[in-house]
């Protein structure tokens, strides 16, 4: 498990961060992309310990985005990637994440909490995306899910 919750902790291994391939790196920045996960701003810039422990520096910085468009392209970070600081009214947080590659497949499944706030209504989610390794790119080939890590 890459990421998980600890009583109120959220863990990165990051012994296990250190390990991950290119491909796998850039297939869990595409997932962090969307999600900005106990992040905090500081000068400006937004450190959040997920995208940082795989070696992408900045959350949505010029190294995150140069690796996981490299290899996803055109569905690499999205338009909107994910920028919202741990003291934001509404965020949403990863309670798991998990990476394995099998063959030319590489899997990241992944589960999650949201909030509109104090007092507000959560919400929950878990996907599962499924990318194929082809030369030295990724494309994603499936993805389920219950829930969504965006409520609106």
């Amino acid at each position: 498990m890459l990421l998980r919750w600890d009583g109120p902790e959220q863990i990165v291994e990051t012994e296990i961060a250190r390990c991950l391939s290119d491909p796998e790196r850039a297939a869990v920045g595409f997932l962090s992309a969307k999600v900005s996960s106990k992040c905090e701003r500081s000068r400006g810039k937004l450190s959040c310990p997920l995208t940082e422990a795989i070696g992408l520096g900045e959350q949505c910085g010029a190294e995150h985005k140069r690796l996981v468009d490299a290899w996803l392209g055109p569905d690499g970070v999205p338009s909107r990637c994910a920028e919202v600081p741990d003291t934001a009214f509404n965020q949403a947080v990863y309670n798991e994440v998990a990476v394995e590659t099998k063959g030319d497949r590489v899997i990241v499944d992944d589960s999650g909490t949201g909030t509109d706030g104090p007092d507000s209504k959560t919400w929950s989610w878990k996907e599962r995306f499924e990318f194929q390794r082809v030369g030295s790119s990724l494309k994603l080939v499936s993805k389920t899910a219950t829930g969504s890590p965006r409520r609106y």
